[in-house]
């Protein structure tokens, strides 16, 4: 069995999977990802408050318990929220914050 080459930056440009693009293709989205996904989060509370009728809790419960014992820290950040984590330092002199702006933004 011979061993593989050792790829390095000069070898061939990886091609990208599936079809490209054209003009007029249905699958181009101009508008972009939904700006919130409030039918989804509904869709989910309404799941989540169905009753499985063979133990008697509901969805979001039976989630609930079994990322309770599958991950008891996630579980206590989704009960009681992030634990917050302080910034601690010395400041001496000034503070000075640098924001760069897109081009598109900074020219108006």
């Amino acid at each position: 069995m011979k061993p593989k080459p050792v790829s390095s930056n000069t070898a061939k440009k990886q091609r990208s999977r599936g079809k490209p693009f054209v003009k007029g293709d249905p699958r181009i989205n101009k508008n972009g990802r939904p700006k919130s996904f409030d039918f989804i989060r509904e869709l989910a509370q309404k799941i989540g408050a169905e009753i499985d009728p063979t133990i008697k809790k509901t969805n979001a419960e039976i989630v609930l318990r079994r990322l309770m014992k599958d991950d008891g820290a996630k579980f206590i950040e989704v009960a009681y929220g992030k634990v917050p984590q302080p910034i601690e330092g010395n400041l001496t002199g000034d503070l000075i914050i640098h924001v760069k702006l897109p081009k598109s933004i900074s020219d108006e």
